[in-house]
């Protein structure tokens, strides 16, 4: 739930609209390094990325077009810039609907977009989302398998109605990916960043 979390005069209070409970860990170090520690072996260990990741990356609101991405890609390689990689955010696929995980018209070519990319030495990721406008085949396909929460969300921007999925169902995480897959991994994408960390904020 939306938490308030309020630290004053050496006393911290916690507030939420919906939340009934809360549980506190406390992972004492004393030095940094056996705090993470302990935070891993609380959460379970995660793997290391990939040497590629940790390079120096472009990202930016969101590029508009792939045109647009390229231009900025071959601008560094002419400034000589050692860079990595890039983050393409989200309304690629404007103007179809959030969801549908199509690449709209400014984006004309994404498997050439990756070619060209991947020939300089870049990588690539691109932001996806667990939301479903409707109007989308996904949308439809996902409402009919039962794979999204009831609840409708009127989106703020880009105007739209729409219901997350239901990633605690294995078919609806298993019809996700094929979706995402079969649209955008296609092409050749390096990455996902599964964004939509805010899905409370909806409203008109």
């Amino acid at each position: 739930a939306v938490t308030d979390v309020d630290a004053l005069n050496h006393q911290v209070k916690w507030s939420s609209e919906s939340g009934d409970a809360i549980d506190y860990y406390v992972l004492y170090g004393p030095d940094l390094n056996q705090a993470m520690a302990g935070y891993r072996k609380l959460t379970g260990d995660a793997p290391m990325f990939g040497r590629w990741v940790w390079g120096l990356w472009q990202s930016r609101e969101r590029f508009t077009s792939q045109d647009e991405i390229l231009g900025v890609a071959r601008e560094y390689r002419k400034r000589n810039i050692p860079i990595d990689g890039m983050v393409q955010d989200w309304q690629y696929w404007s103007p179809f609907p959030w969801g549908s995980h199509k690449f709209g018209p400014h984006f004309p070519d994404p498997t050439a977009l990756m070619k060209e990319l991947h020939d300089e030495h870049f990588h690539a990721i691109i932001s996806v989302w667990a939301k479903f406008d409707q109007g989308s085949q996904n949308y439809d396909e996902m409402e009919k398998a039962g794979n999204l929460y009831p609840p409708i969300y009127p989106n703020v921007y880009p105007a739209g109605r729409a219901k997350w999925y239901d990633p605690f169902k294995p078919q609806a995480r298993q019809m996700y990916w094929r979706q995402m897959n079969d649209e955008i991994g296609v092409h050749g994408w390096d990455g996902w960043w599964l964004d939509a960390t805010e899905p409370e904020l909806g409203g008109d």
